[in-house]
């Protein structure tokens, strides 16, 4: 072979191992990145069970927000309570005092709450909280959608905001697929 066409396989080569290695390099940026992004700015959960239906239902994939943590009513939130990840919406802050009444009605700070989206009367659960509740600062009291199945703070009481993991800002229907 003549001594040319060695110089330009070599050549060829060379310029091969550049284009896998800037390949590569690209490639670790862009993992690095979706690590930063999904593990430290935004996460991804499934929703467990059918607490939070008919907007979220079991299945559902949620795109939530490690940044924003809840703090304002009527904002969805995703959060461990005994060691299992939930749902459910804020109904109050710290500050507020919440009562349950038998009827079904939800009375925060002494004004009846209307609930248009929420087909079920909020009931008290057997074993929850002794009502009225006022809540300190840093606590919230979560509300599932489905009052009816959800475990929520009518069942635990205040949720302490640490245990917040993050607001949910999206969510991918995967039901029924």
């Amino acid at each position: 072979m003549p001594r040319e066409d060695l110089l330009a396989t070599d050549k060829e080569k060379t310029r091969a191992k550049a284009e896998i290695r800037r390949f590569l390099t690209r490639l670790a940026v862009f993992a690095a990145l979706c690590w930063v992004l999904f593990g430290c700015v935004f996460g991804l959960a499934v929703v467990p069970g059918g607490a939070m239906a008919p907007r979220l239902c079991g299945g559902d994939l949620v795109l939530f927000s490690r940044f924003e943590r809840g703090t304002a009513a009527g904002q969805v939130v995703l959060y461990r309570q005994e060691g299992t990840l939930r749902l459910g919406r804020i109904a109050a802050r710290g500050g507020d005092t919440v009562t349950v009444t038998d009827t079904g009605a939800l009375i925060i700070n002494g004004s009846t709450v209307a609930e248009p989206d929420i087909t079920t009367p909020t009931q008290p659960v057997e074993g929850g909280p002794d009502y009225p509740v006022t809540l300190a600062e840093g606590e919230l009291f979560l509300l599932c959608d489905a009052r009816t199945t959800g475990a929520d703070s009518r069942l635990y009481g205040p949720i302490p905001q640490r245990q917040v993991l993050g607001t949910a800002l999206a969510a991918l229907r995967r039901s029924g697929l």
